[in-house]
């Protein structure tokens, strides 16, 4: 690894910290999910579908939140690179930012980030909003 390559690993790491933690303090809401297992749960228990990034349903990085069931193939190929479309419409990605092992370290451009405790989430706002409600409505619950 050169210098050259090991600064801009190291700086993109630095920047990414940065954007968790302004976003934190951003979007922090009163309730908040523990872990990926348990947002799973709450989500499934509000009535919106998860379909987790592994075929065998096992989650590994994160699942995909939607109004209607989603194979596993549709999943993963919904870019989380570029620019937000239409393919993010009724559909949100949830993962867990202390997740070492398969860390997300891109989010598509122009998509809001929301925190979660040590959950992140990004895609269809009206979705996210719902969900918000929910935490705050039922923080006791969770």
């Amino acid at each position: 690894m050169t210098f050259k390559s090991l600064s801009l690993t190291l700086g993109g790491s630095f920047v990414f910290t940065l954007l968790i933690a302004s976003s934190y303090w951003v979007n922090s809401k009163s309730a908040t999910y523990r872990d990926l297992k348990q947002t799973y749960t709450v989500v499934l228990q509000y009535g919106l579908h998860c379909r987790s990034d592994r075929n065998d349903g096992e989650i590994a990085s994160g699942f995909m939140i939607s109004r209607k069931p989603l194979a596993w193939e549709d999943v993963n190929e919904v870019p989380k690179v570029r620019p937000m479309r239409l393919e993010w419409q009724g559909k949100v990605w949830v993962t867990s930012h202390m997740n070492l092992q398969y860390p997300q370290v891109t989010i598509p451009d122009k998509a809001k980030l929301h925190i979660w405790g040590t959950m992140f989430a990004f895609g269809d706002e009206d979705i996210i909003s719902e969900l918000e409600h929910e935490l705050d409505m039922n923080a006791n619950q969770f």
